[in-house]
């Protein structure tokens, strides 16, 4: 797996050694064509994606929500998925908008990253954050 690739990405980049190849060890660089489906309508996701190059865009369907929540990215280290409770509020349908890599991990895996608190926690947490914040103001709009 390609060692610079991955320690680029701001998720992975302070991993030492033993964290890098428990990575490689446990996941696959996806490299696929613009307008490739990674994800429709899913809640209930078996891996953890994240963006190493391209761009992709993920949509949210928040469960009582008419209108989805789109997010656009071309940021290396975005993320998508992985995390049961957000994915079933929120199914979301994710595709690439130009040929990309995408870092595919296996939900056991990622699981066992953050029990062993690996540096890509910290990342998860503003995520999470930062989603749960949007979630949020759209459904106090809607009340």
């Amino acid at each position: 797996m390609q060692t610079d690739l991955l320690l680029k990405n701001p998720l992975f980049k302070n991993f030492d050694t033993t964290q890098l190849a428990y990575l490689q060890a446990n996941s696959k660089i996806m490299e696929l064509e613009a307008d490739t489906y990674l994800r429709i309508q899913d809640d209930n996701p078996i891996d953890f994606l994240v963006l190493l190059e391209g761009e992709w865009t993920m949509e949210r369907h928040l469960r009582g929500i008419k209108k989805p929540m789109i997010f656009s990215s071309n940021k290396i280290g975005s993320w998508h998925g992985g995390i049961d409770l957000v994915d079933m509020m929120a199914p979301a349908t994710v595709k690439t908008d130009a040929a990309s890599k995408i870092l595919s991990i296996p939900k056991k895996a990622m699981n066992d990253m953050i029990k062993r608190n690996f540096p890509i926690t910290i990342h998860i947490i503003k995520g999470i954050k930062f989603g749960a914040e949007m979630f949020e103001e759209i459904l106090e709009m809607q009340q």
